[in-house]
């Protein structure tokens, strides 16, 4: 049933995906032509991923997902490991782009960036994660433990700004970052800390998901 539940997700999605293809081979062909540095692409990339993954969000409800499975001998994991698995096989897709374009169009590419475009990749992928916590955290009860949770979204970037250090996604003339995740370290370690780094986050996220107020229980 799991693989069914997996086909079902994609097939929910197919549109999104095949959109997702057509702007990244726009954008490798364009700044392609263009001579452009693969952090470029990345950029370019990154932002129809970014932007797909919310008009995806926003165009299903999740509440109406979940009445859809409950229709399913599934269970509260199953569903989780389907929709996570959805989200970061898009960005395994568009990693795929980076790489490719890496080696087709930048001179100055080499086998070391690519630790470092995989650990920028788990940098998007906590990116995301944390805010799909705060989103699961809007059906989890007490009410309070959400708000504690963005308060503390919002204290951490009020703090980062006293100390005028960056947040977010940004290329800088040492490579492509996501911040803070880009400060956990570089090359071989700053990977395997990103990959640690996501597993709590998921991991955070299904005990959230799975205590939830939701159709599934």
């Amino acid at each position: 049933m799991f693989r069914k539940l997996l086909i079902t997700e994609f097939d929910a999605n197919k549109l999104f995906l095949i959109l997702a293809l057509v702007g990244n081979i726009l954008f490798f062909i364009f700044l392609g032509l263009r001579e452009s540095s693969v952090k470029s692409f990345m950029a370019g990339s990154l932002n129809v991923y970014l932007f797909l993954l919310l008009i995806s969000g926003v165009w299903s409800s999740e509440q109406k997902r979940l009445r859809l499975y409950t229709q399913l001998p599934v269970t509260v994991t199953e569903v989780f490991l389907a929709t996570w698995i959805h989200i970061h096989f898009w960005l395994v897709m568009h990693v795929c782009f980076w790489l490719l374009y890496g080696v087709v169009f930048d001179p100055q590419f080499s086998i070391l960036q690519v630790a470092e475009i995989v650990s920028a990749a788990m940098g998007i992928a906590s990116f995301v994660t944390l805010i799909g916590i705060a989103i699961d955290l809007w059906a989890f009860k007490p009410a309070y433990v959400r708000w504690m949770y963005i308060g503390g979204l919002l204290f951490l970037m009020a703090v980062a700004v006293q100390l005028d250090m960056s947040i977010g996604i940004i290329g800088t003339e040492e490579g492509f970052q996501v911040l803070p995740f880009g400060l956990l370290g570089e090359g071989r370690s700053g990977l395997i800390i990103s990959i640690i780094v996501l597993a709590l986050l998921l991991f955070a996220d299904f005990l959230v998901y799975k205590n939830s107020d939701h159709y599934l229980r």
